[in-house]
């Protein structure tokens, strides 16, 4: 069923139409939906009116997520997290760092893992169930944390792919997809459909 969506809208569009109309798509809304996420990402379906100069709704989450980052209050790395709604606003933001109230690793030297090299602890190792524990909220955890509302129908979008233990609490929350930037400058955005497997 096409689109019912005005026709001056962009192509990007269609996809919310999928995603939140499932009635008129059927029981394969969201594989539908993807599919097609990932045919704008790369390029595969054109806008059938000429893009204007704003960034997609994709895009400027993930710059909001950028800014969020900056935050961070931790030495070994800055991640940042919004979470927006069916119509695109802000319903939450996160970064990573200690709970509130709490003395830091970037800002007061509290995490014992903040002050091992990347020789003693690799930078992408574990954060859980190692000798050296980190105590730090990610920032994903903090966004669905501070979230006030539901949050199924919602997008998370993070400056980096969550990590395992994250993964858990985005399924338990509900978050419909989670959008990343690629592993490499201008290279496609990446997604989890949260019902599905993490690859």
């Amino acid at each position: 069923m096409p689109c019912t969506c005005d026709k001056t809208e962009a192509t990007e569009h269609a996809y919310t139409c999928v995603m939140y109309r499932p009635r008129q798509y059927g029981k394969n809304a969201e594989m539908t939906a993807l599919r097609m996420l990932d045919a704008l990402e790369h390029g595969l379906v054109r806008e059938a009116v000429q893009r204007d100069t704003r960034p997609t709704w994709h895009e400027w989450a993930l710059h909001l997520a950028n800014t969020v980052a900056t935050r961070a209050d931790c030495t070994r790395r800055q991640v940042g997290a919004v979470i927006l709604d069916a119509q695109h606003r802000v319903i939450s933001t996160g970064y990573n760092g200690y709970p509130a109230g709490r003395p830091g690793c970037l800002s007061a030297g509290a995490c014992p893992r903040g002050t091992r090299s990347h020789t003693e602890i690799p930078k992408d190792a574990p954060y859980v169930g190692t000798s050296v524990v980190c105590e730090a909220i990610h920032a994903e955890e903090n966004a669905i944390l501070y979230a006030r509302q539901d949050l199924r129908d919602c997008t998370l979008y993070s400056t980096q792919p969550p990590c395992p233990n994250c993964q858990r609490f985005i399924k338990g929350a509900g978050v419909m997809l989670v959008i990343w930037p690629g592993a490499e400058f201008g290279s496609p955005m990446q997604y989890w459909d949260p019902t599905t497997p993490f690859e």
